[in-house]
């Protein structure tokens, strides 16, 4: 990366604004991994949101990005609940997931020559989020709630994100068009959910947060 920094910086430099703001929405997947691949966890496509605020480090090459990624969806995971040292295990529960991701790193931009509209960029980022799982329990499965009368129980962790991004900017008078794909991976441990007898130490499995995405939208520089 530095390489390439050196040899384009002469032909590439180019009047950047000091920082930009951004919006763009997306679809996304939590996709399968290693830790999945023996576990019931699955979340399927929804809606995700991506606010990066820009400040440029180097005109034209390279930039320093704070991202917030939001990422709602449906689906499956599996909850343990143990009595009198005996684990039971409930499969494919139904489980609604929110997550917010703060990713901080480096932007770099791909050098398309003086003048023209169109800027390639790549970058990673590492940061905080906190996630959300909730269950709707009912029938048989009613049993584990504490209170009946509120048949959800929800665990919430803070996590460690890291991601990987790439797209395409192009620039549309005052403002930039964005075209962009990411990855960002989190490791959720297992963790006890509310809402659930205490006797019976109800909780949620571990499984890894992998979340692909593909958004549009617009940045603004200042």
């Amino acid at each position: 990366m530095l390489l390439l920094l050196a040899l384009a910086a002469p032909q590439a430099l180019a009047q950047d604004a000091g920082y930009a703001l951004g919006l763009q929405l997306a679809m996304a997947k939590d996709l399968p991994d290693r830790v999945e691949r023996t576990e019931s966890t699955a979340f399927r496509i929804g809606p995700g949101l991506v606010i990066p605020g820009r400040l440029v480090l180097m005109d034209g090459l390279l930039r320093l990005r704070a991202g917030l990624e939001v990422y709602w969806a449906e689906g499956s995971d599996r909850l343990i609940w143990e009595e009198e040292e005996t684990s039971f295990y409930k499969q494919d529960q139904p489980a609604r997931l929110g997550s917010a991701r703060l990713l901080l790193g480096p932007e770099v931009r791909v050098p398309t020559g003086l003048g023209s509209p169109v800027h390639p960029y790549l970058g990673v980022g590492l940061g905080p989020g906190r996630v959300r799982v909730s269950h709707t329990l009912g029938g048989a499965d009613a049993a584990l709630l504490s209170a009946a009368d509120e048949p959800v129980a929800r665990s919430r962790q803070w996590v460690l994100g890291a991601s990987a991004h790439g797209g395409l900017a192009v620039d549309i008078g005052p403002v930039a068009a964005e075209l962009e794909a990411g990855y960002t991976v989190s490791f959720v441990p297992e963790a006890p959910l509310s809402n659930t007898v205490s006797a019976l130490q109800v909780r949620r499995e571990a499984y890894g947060l992998d979340v692909f995405r593909l958004g549009l939208g617009l940045s603004v520089p200042f």
